[in-house]
């Protein structure tokens, strides 16, 4: 993972931005050493996000499982909707 400070990032975003959009890099922008900020394509940005959904949507689906019981039923079109909802990730 490249690092670069502030100042080459204002300097130098359109070749930042063209490494992050072709090789898929990733890049840690600094202010006075310290990390401050990731700059990632969007395409990474959208699999990340939906795959941190989908990861929430497994979560619910396996805490409603081990809720259920005869006593307190979960309702299938409940179920129905979140796996419908996982499918599009």
């Amino acid at each position: 993972m490249k690092s670069v400070g502030s100042f080459e990032a204002k300097t130098q975003l359109s070749r930042l931005l063209k490494d992050v959009e072709e090789l898929q890099e990733e890049i840690v922008i600094s202010r006075r050493g310290k990390p401050v900020a990731v700059l990632i394509s969007y395409k990474q940005y959208e699999y990340r996000k939906n795959r941190e959904k989908a990861g929430n949507i497994i979560e619910d689906l396996r805490k409603i499982r081990r809720k259920n019981t005869p006593d307190t039923p979960v309702l299938i079109s409940e179920l129905k909707e979140m796996i419908g909802e996982g499918r599009k990730y």
